[in-house]
């Protein structure tokens, strides 16, 4: 994932799903797939969750 898609992510917190990543301008089912695949997990320490 590149600078450009970090930031429709930061712009777009908080999700709550990865349906709703797919739902970004920029993502599609593969690209949220491989992310999933690589370990990362939505939320954070300052997301509230």
């Amino acid at each position: 994932m590149g600078p450009d898609n970090a930031e429709t992510v930061r712009k777009n917190r908080p999700l709550k799903s990865w349906d709703d990543v797919e739902r970004l301008p920029g993502f599609s089912k593969q690209m949220v797939d491989e992310l999933v695949k690589a370990g990362v997990i939505l939320g954070g320490a300052d997301s509230g969750e």
